[in-house]
């Protein structure tokens, strides 16, 4: 029932109605991450590309949180980190060290605060508002 009422909306575009994009322009991700605008106009331009086959790389040693309770942040992390490579026309060939290297404790602690911050945000706005 609640999934009906919840339309997704890519990041970037405005809610119907509104003037005002889904994700308050300003807030930045982790360190090396590139910001709303950006992401969209990069999202615009691969848009505009003739489309590739996705690249699959069976990473077995998948890296893991250190700890029980970060496991969502630590997925955000590994599709932001992964998103960013291919935003970049970089190789995924990297795998598991790539994702080793980049996914630090401090990563994870950046990221960890800054959806804490937008989720605040985008609270104290009204942009959302729970639903009972």
């Amino acid at each position: 029932h609640m999934q009906q009422q919840q339309q997704q909306q890519p990041m970037g575009q405005q809610m119907p109605g509104s003037s005002q994009p889904m994700r308050p322009p300003g807030l930045g991700g982790p360190p090396g991450l590139p910001g709303p605008q950006q992401q969209q106009q990069q999202l615009m331009h691969q848009q505009q590309q003739p489309q590739q086959q996705p690249e699959v790389v069976d990473v077995s040693g998948m890296p893991r949180q250190n700890n029980g309770y970060d496991c969502g942040v630590y997925a955000c992390a590994v599709a932001a980190t992964l998103g960013e490579w291919c935003s970049q026309g970089s190789s995924c060939s990297e795998g598991e060290s790539g994702l080793s290297q980049q996914l630090t404790p401090s990563y994870i602690t950046q990221m960890r605060q800054d959806m804490r911050a937008l989720i605040q945000q985008l609270r104290d706005s009204g942009q959302h508002t729970p639903r009972e």
